[in-house]
């Protein structure tokens, strides 16, 4: 297939390409007026940042634009085969996530170059072969060139040790061809040779983790108490003992604790909690969070790189390169397939003759994983981009398969941000939808989880929200509001105990139930009574249990791991069908019980959305987090779900085994005609061109199996549509 889209589009390539460089290459008037010459016009920023002395060689040979305007012509052209080379949806993913353009690295350019050179190559000797021209000699310096990059390569396998016979088969086999004078089928070779290196460059993991710079975003300064006087100090001389101001709306410098005012703190860039956490005398906070209301003094206990946010960047950054890396399949197994396909030629050399011994060369025993492996893992990366699964490295993919373990954080990954109202409780005999409608009311200016919550209940119940008076709208550590004369106030039991408002022993037993099962209570008074109070409960996410259902069909093993009580996680658990689950986990023992697991033999995938899941992320076999997570969760997971949600997760294990079945079908057709080609060679004395065209035949058999995904899908896209379009005729005609 893909030899013959090549073949079909050489001279269509070749005269586009010609014709763009001859534009680029053409005088300007404002050239022609200043007496430059031409080409001094032309634009080299795209090529590849190769050594100076190579590129001004390309520069004078006009070899480099013609490359330029190949790969132009090419992306023009959108040839099917190699549409996967040249999409780039994950690259757009990863862009979203980072909020950057994501530049080509310097690998990636030189690898477009290198194709471009050996299209140039390729559609040149083809033309040429096909008149019989001596045109073909023009192909001799852009062989030369690439043949140059194909030892590069060997000799940089020897240093790394790493695919050192199969770096060394190429450039053997390669060479013989230019030494024997097959211009046409060494074209191929670095063709084939060219677009195998670009799909491996883009399945590589394109992700830039910067995760020092997450937890460094403090503020540059600090305001430090001082003999009862606030002083702004640099962030950087901020010590343990010193007693620190943070007003509402600034980030906290420091770990410590509370010791004078209370505050509402977010604290979702650590835990993944979307809920505000009350905090008064006493409490410890930490570094990076954020008071929503309120101020408090804190005393420092641990400040700068000492702080638990700066640890976990510490550590994440410590072992990010320390991960062992995953061989890619295909290139493992073409490696493998080279030292016996190299001893059969040489040990066969004195009996068969050269010719029939190079024809054992050419049977390239297996190396058709080289091109199909790659290709393969790049068809199936861009299916996941298309169905919001970014896959941030193809290694990944030769993970899914043999995990046989899911562990799920709770908070804001089984559940969503925003909670749900469950039982009202009124007090003085006033009703629940008063108590709801006053509490909407107060609430309807804020933009937080819990009044989003409380709005969505009372349009629920079609309630009509009273306009409150603007001049007597206050926010400290709640909300008080005035309302037709009367004084409303929305907020924690600590917020009521500020204003003097007497709670009834009902309420403080209500408080400790929805403690011990994980649910809040938001308390409503008016005036200086107590009316009622809003239960909310965590709200799971409406595919947790049909995610789970289907996981399970996969014979995974679940658990989930939660800083939360016992009795809401065994709640949890038990609602989605989850067996195991770990409760009151702090975040530093996380990865502890994925190594754990680890160590009783499993191989685990962790879904989290935290900083403090970011460890276990990276201690995980696998790792997958949830676009909108903290940065640090997402630049650590592998695989990030792009539209928030868990729907995708089980197409992640399906495009597992989808690989590794294909993977399966490549193995096949690189191995079964090489076998064929060895046994032909012996007993019916087949030579060179014999064992070009079986290696064809493989070629083309196997590239058909690495786009046989993309082509399914295609059909089952193109069956879709002939429905949706017929359907509304068949009616009409009914």
């Amino acid at each position: 297939m893909l030899i013959f889209e090549v073949s079909k589009g050489g001279s269509k390539l070749y005269t586009r390409a010609r014709a763009y460089y001859q534009r680029r290459t053409k005088p300007r008037l404002g050239a022609l007026l200043t007496n430059q010459s031409a080409t001094t016009i032309i634009n080299t920023s795209a090529l590849a940042p190769l050594h100076v002395e190579r590129l001004e060689i390309f520069q004078r040979s006009h070899v480099a634009p013609l490359a330029t305007a190949v790969m132009h012509a090419l992306e023009s052209m959108k040839p099917p085969a190699l549409a996967a080379l040249f999409q780039d949806t994950r690259s757009q993913h990863l862009a979203e996530l980072t909020g950057e353009e994501i530049e080509l690295s310097e690998r990636e350019r030189e690898q477009n170059h290198l194709l471009a050179v050996s299209l140039v190559a390729l559609a040149i000797s083809g033309v040429a072969t096909l008149l019989h021209s001596p045109l073909i000699l023009a192909s001799l310096p852009l062989l030369g060139y690439q043949y140059i990059f194909v030892l590069k390569n060997t000799y940089a396998a020897f240093q790394t040790k790493e695919y050192r016979w199969l770096r060394s088969y190429e450039a053997i086999v390669m060479g013989a061809e230019l030494l024997a004078g097959f211009y046409l089928a060494n074209a191929l070779a670095a063709t084939l040779y060219s677009i195998a290196e670009r799909a491996l460059v883009k399945a590589e993991a394109q992700s830039r983790q910067s995760l020092i710079e997450v937890y460094g975003q403090q503020p540059r300064s600090a305001w430090v108490l001082v003999d009862s006087t606030e002083y702004e100090v640099p962030f950087a001389q901020v010590k343990v003992g010193d007693v620190v101001v943070v007003n509402a709306g600034e980030t906290i410098p420091v770990d410590g604790n509370i010791i004078q005012g209370s505050a509402s703190i977010d604290q979702h860039i650590l835990t993944g909690e979307a809920q505000p956490v009350e905090k008064g005398h006493g409490d410890q906070v930490l570094a990076s969070t954020t008071v929503l209301s309120g101020k408090v003094q804190i005393q420092v206990e641990r400040a700068g790189n000492e702080t638990t946010v700066a640890q976990i960047g510490a550590i994440l950054n410590q072992t990010a390169n320390f991960k062992e890396k995953v061989e890619m399949r295909g290139l493992a197994l073409a490696e493998r397939f080279v030292p016996p396909t190299l001893a059969l030629g040489l040990i066969s050399l004195p009996l068969v003759g050269t010719s029939r011994a190079l024809a054992l060369f050419e049977s390239s025993f297996g190396y058709n994983l080289r091109l199909s492996g790659p290709m393969s893992l790049l068809n199936l990366l861009q299916i996941a981009a298309r169905h919001g699964i970014l896959i941030k490295d193809g290694a990944t993919l030769e993970q899914l398969p043999i995990v046989d373990t899911v562990v799920f954080d709770k908070t804001g990954t089984l559940t969503l941000e925003q909670p749900h109202v469950g039982t009202i409780y009124t007090y003085t005999g006033v009703s629940e939808e008063t108590v709801l409608t006053w509490a909407a009311a107060a609430e309807y200016r804020q933009t937080h989880p819990i009044a989003r919550a409380i709005l969505q209940a009372a349009r629920k119940r079609d309630l009509d929200l009273p306009l409150i008076d603007d001049t007597h709208y206050r926010v400290g550590y709640g909300l008080q509001v005035t309302l037709d004369g009367h004084t409303i106030r929305v907020g924690s039991a600590r917020f009521m105990a500020m204003e003097q408002i007497a709670l009834p022993d009902a309420v403080h037993q209500q408080q400790a139930l929805c403690h011990d099962l994980g649910y809040s209570l938001v308390l409503v008074s008016m005036d200086q009574t107590l009316v009622g109070a809003i239960e909310l409960h965590p709200t799971i996410r409406p595919e947790a249990r049909k995610i789970v259902a289907q996981l399970k069909q996969h014979d995974l093993h679940l658990y989930i791991i939660s800083g939360d009580y016992e009795t809401p996680t065994r709640h949890l658990a038990n609602s989605i069908g989850i067996d195991h689950y770990f409760a009151e986990v702090l975040p530093q023992d996380k990865a502890a019980l994925v190594a754990q697991l680890q160590r009783a033999g499993r191989t685990v995938c962790f879904v989290g959305d935290g900083i403090n899941d970011a460890i276990a992320l990276q201690q995980a076999d696998l790792s997958v987090s949830l676009r909108g997570a903290s940065t640090a969760a997402t630049d650590t997971a592998q695989i990030v779900l792009m539209d928030s949600s868990l729907r995708h997760l089980v197409d992640v294990f399906d495009l597992g085994r989808e690989y590794q079945s294909n993977m399966g079908g490549n193995l096949f057709l690189a191995t079964v005609p090489s076998v064929i080609c060895i046994g032909g060679v012996y007993l019916l004395k087949w030579g060179v061109v014999t064992a070009i065209m079986l290696y064809n035949v493989s070629l083309v058999g196997s590239m058909g199996n690495a786009f046989l995904p993309i082509i399914r899908r295609q059909l089952m896209s193109d069956n879709t549509t002939a429905k949706s379009i017929t359907a509304p005729q068949d009616s009409a005609v009914s």
